[in-house]
């Protein structure tokens, strides 16, 4: 697909205030720094648009072929070519909706509760082996979606996850060939939607297929019969993952110890080795090959690559740490949390074996935005936790007090209004061989807790002065409001010294 100048200020609708060169090509939209490869035109930070590139830190050597401004963005310095619009979200999504109807690129969009992330890291691992694959990554807003449909000429896959706010214009203008729903369960959930009405706006991803395209739908979700029903309304093809015996690609068992899936396949008894551990993600990466099948991709010859898979970052990876004289493995769950999620973590951390006399920890955040059930959805995970045999449980959050009290007094560790406010207890009570997983809703901060625990691993190779060094220097990347100097201090006459005197 060749775009000009004149045709890529036509189809968006903006003028160019420094035109671009006679042989000027569009080569694809750099809406979020993951996006900005050289030769792509960059999307600037402004209002309307919840993604962009500040400008303030892009480096004029990259090659890149322009900036696209909003009507209130100042003017940037340097020789760019500079279009200006008058809305970035209405003009990336006219951009999105012309390549769409010039590309017949294979896409699946994926939602979901909980698995969307993990699936779509997966196809692109999986695809990635076949060809250039478009992926929006966790971006799942309507921006990141129609910011990424606009790159589809350049790749040969699309792979898309959407959020509940995702699914309307942006999946409209997608016109996905394949429409996949992970999970329905308890997540997100405003203070009056039920989980039915939640699992049929879910469903209305499905009213975004391209004709003639597929529906792909985990045959154990709650309320599966209405999901359906919404995709027979869209399309003849359907297809089904899971447990359930009636499923197309159907889980047979898992052996986590091995990491090895056992499934039937349209008729097919198949076997391999799962390199995500957790039989969550079993069924996620039968998932995955419903929806390669779906896009006409021969399945089969790709078993092989599940093997290489790893772990999304905050989603269930693994680490062993050295602290002081103690060594724990962490399993970092903590992007995200809700029933369901919690409870295939504790069952990963269940089938988790510590070394020695370690013990399995879970360190819980609240689950957010479950509305008025929110209580009930706590407390009801004893029974999980419990069963997991999980030892100890530290509790951050409000909302974790429900639990809390539902545990007998043998398992309670510590629990605190704030997740930053655990880490003293943690480090205290830890003992060689411990497995700790950490697990709560973004906004709990549980996720900081992970990143704490890996810079304090720092401490006994490079001593209290190297430790400040290194947290200086992670400042002055990322920001200090961050890691503030207090936070620093902390860690360097506390932390450091408790874990370095086991």
């Amino acid at each position: 697909m060749e775009v000009t100048a004149d045709e890529f200020a036509s189809v968006t609708g903006g003028r160019w205030e420094v035109r671009p060169a006679t042989t000027w090509r569009y080569r694809g939209l750099g809406w979020a720094w993951q996006t900005c490869a050289p030769g792509r035109i960059i999307v600037a930070r402004g209002q309307g648009f919840r993604y962009g590139i500040d400008l303030s830190t892009l480096k004029r050597d990259m090659g890149h072929h322009g900036v696209i401004l909003g009507a209130d963005t100042p003017r940037p310095k340097g020789n760019l070519p500079i279009l200006r619009v008058d809305s970035i979200h209405h003009a990336i999504g006219k951009l999105a909706g012309h390549v769409r109807a010039q590309v017949d690129t294979p896409i699946i969009a994926v939602t979901g509760s909980v698995g969307k992330t993990t699936t779509c890291h997966l196809l692109h691992h999986l695809l990635g082996s076949l060809g250039a694959v478009a992926m929006n990554g966790q971006c799942n807003y309507p921006d990141g979606i129609i910011g990424e449909a606009a790159n589809l000429g350049q790749v040969d896959y699309g792979v898309f996850e959407a959020s509940l706010q995702g699914l309307g214009e942006a999946t409209t203008i997608l016109k996905p060939n394949v429409a996949m729903v992970t999970q329905v369960s308890p997540v997100h959930l405003a203070e009056t939607m039920s989980l039915l009405e939640l699992a049929k706006r879910k469903a209305g991803l499905f009213n975004a297929l391209a004709p003639g395209g597929t529906a792909v739908i985990n045959r154990d979700i709650p309320y599966f019969t209405e999901v359906l029903g919404i995709a027979n309304a869209n399309t003849r093809n359907v297809l089904t993952f899971g447990e359930d015996a009636r499923a197309h690609f159907r889980l047979v068992d898992y052996d986590i110890a091995e990491q090895r899936v056992k499934a039937r396949i349209l008729g097919e008894d198949v076997e391999y080795e799962l390199g995500i551990r957790g039989r969550h993600m079993a069924i996620n990466s039968l998932g995955v090959l419903a929806g390669a099948h779906a896009l006409g991709v021969d399945w089969n010859p790709l078993l092989a690559r599940f093997a290489a898979a790893r772990p999304v970052s905050g989603r269930g990876t693994v680490e062993r740490l050295q602290l002081g004289r103690i060594r724990v493995s962490i399993i970092d769950d903590a992007y995200n949390a809700s029933p369901a999620a919690m409870e295939a973590a504790f069952t990963t951390l269940g089938t988790t074996l510590p070394t020695g006399k370690g013990r399995r920890i879970a360190v819980l955040g609240d689950m957010l935005e479950l509305g008025d059930d929110s209580p009930a959805f706590h407390r009801q995970l004893a029974s999980p936790l419990l069963a997991s045999g999980i030892d100890k449980v530290h509790a951050a959050g409000e909302m974790m007090k429900w639990l809390w009290e539902e545990l007998p007094p043998e398992r309670r560790a510590s629990r605190a209004a704030k997740a930053n406010d655990i880490f003293r207890p943690l480090v205290r009570s830890l003992t060689d061989g411990d497995v700790i997983l950490l697990k709560g809703s973004h906004g709990t901060g549980v996720h900081q807790l992970a990143e704490d625990l890996r810079y304090l691993a720092l401490a006994p190779d490079l001593g209290e002065v190297g430790l400040w060094a290194s947290c200086w220097l992670v400042a002055a990347v990322h920001g200090v409001e961050r890691y503030a100097p207090s936070r620093i201090r902390r860690w360097v006459a506390w932390e450091v010294s408790k874990a370095v005197k086991h």
